[in-house]
């Protein structure tokens, strides 16, 4: 702009120049020019009188000399106002050249501010793209920091994807999960535990793979193996402590066997007995003896009834019939994982301090039934952390007549929550 002002003030500068050489050029030096040859033509006629007028050049002399005096004046005259125009001139010329060079620059230093300014303006689009990207990253950091990972029923984690706003199957398993004796057919997963065909080694699986033997160290990690020690005290005997019809039944309903533990499997005697030796349930046959001699004939034992009695019961032995069926053989435990969204918790309207949610996930209903189905909430360490951090100090689940309901204690939970919830009954 500064530059643009120097190049205007120097241009109608010498435009005021031009204007003055152009007024010097047709007004000035013509009528100097004019009124030069009209003294001279006085000169000449005054010559010219004092020729014809011999007799009068006396008279005449004085007039002449005043004629020359006047001459020498409007010669000295021209020759002064001659250097003043040549001055005047030869300054126009060189302030029309500054003028030109001033032009110039100017307009270099427009093409100069036009670069920049396109310049300034391709920075600006920059900038408002890398504010709107970086806009976008923080409100997906921030979706993605509510949604923390969980483990799905299959056990494996999930991970939160604020791009696609879903949770996706990571390739790390949640736990250590015992898949029995190696089979070359099987697909077996990070985190799986096999035992080899004595079942006196067992290995961690490292990664996915089918039909990779246990001494690839790639895919597979020893953990421990048998080995003979010192000869140790006698044990306790064989304790079959329950009975189920399936290996799926019991592994559902004993997952924390302690080694040596030992159940029946079938829908009736004799029973196929499993032994937890650590790692996983190894069969060890059926628990039946050779048969024996027949022996002599006894008096006849007491009855359950009886039995009853003695310890008090006063029903009919119909009723004591009807009581024992009612009674549960056995617990089953299954496992499922549970998101507790932010939005769903409202204040409970007895109690402060105390907000709760029902639950209506299909895959947890069917299996709570009213007075008979115990609900445990598991939550992991980030969790925890950032419950503490919204002030909830605990967070539970009730079975109210079979409806799942969630409760929170201290504070409004402000994110969704994954937790897992273990049902027993």
């Amino acid at each position: 702009d500064e530059a643009k002002e120097t190049a205007d003030t120097l241009i109608q500068k010498s435009e005021e120049l031009q204007q003055n050489v152009n007024v010097l050029e047709s007004q000035t030096i013509p009528q100097f020019k004019a009124y030069v040859d009209n003294q001279k033509q006085s000169i000449d006629s005054a010559a010219l009188n004092a020729q014809n007028a011999a007799k009068s050049a006396q008279e005449s002399a004085s007039e002449a000399e005043s004629a020359r005096l006047r001459s020498e004046q409007i010669q000295q005259v021209i020759a002064k106002d001659s250097v003043v125009l040549r001055d005047l001139g030869e300054k126009a010329s060189r302030d029309a050249q500054i003028a030109v060079a001033s032009s110039e620059k100017a307009a270099a230093s427009a093409n100069a501010a036009a670069g920049a300014a396109n310049t300034a303006v391709a920075q600006a689009k920059q900038v408002e793209q890398w504010k709107n990207e970086t806009e976008q990253l923080k409100s997906a950091a921030e979706e993605a920091v509510k949604h923390y990972p969980r483990i799905n029923a299959d056990n494996w984690w999930e991970i939160y994807n604020p791009l696609t706003g879903e949770y996706e199957q990571t390739d790390s398993r949640a736990q250590l999960m015992p898949r029995g004796v190696y089979s070359e057919t099987q697909t077996y997963y990070p985190m799986d535990i096999v035992t080899d065909e004595t079942a006196k080694a067992s290995y961690l699986a490292l990664k996915q793979s089918t039909g990779v033997p246990l001494d690839n160290a790639d895919s597979w990690m020893k953990l421990v193996e048998a080995i003979k020690g010192d000869k140790g005290d006698t044990g306790k005997g064989l304790s079959v402590l329950a009975q189920y019809e399936t290996l799926e039944e019991l592994r559902s309903a004993v997952p924390d066997a302690e080694q040596g533990d030992a159940y029946g499997v079938g829908a009736q005697a004799p029973y196929d007995i499993y032994i937890w030796d650590g790692m996983d349930w190894v069969a060890h046959g059926r628990l039946e003896g050779p048969k024996g001699d027949k022996g002599d004939t006894g008096d006849n034992g007491k009855s359950a009834y009886e039995y009853a009695q003695e310890a008090g019961y006063t029903g009919t032995q119909a009723q004591l019939g009807r009581d024992l069926n009612t009674i549960t053989d056995k617990l089953e435990m299954q496992i499922r994982a549970l998101t507790l969204l932010a939005a769903s918790w409202s204040a409970d309207e007895n109690t402060e301090e105390l907000y709760k949610q029902e639950v209506t996930q299909e895959d947890i209903l069917p299996l709570v039934v009213a007075d008979k189905t115990a609900l445990d909430l598991y939550a992991d360490a980030a969790t925890k952390r950032l419950l503490r951090d919204q002030g909830v100090a605990e967070i539970w689940l009730e079975n109210q007549d079979s409806k799942v309901v969630a409760y929170a204690e201290g504070a409004m939970p402000q994110t969704d929550i994954a937790v897992q919830v273990r049902i027993i009954g």
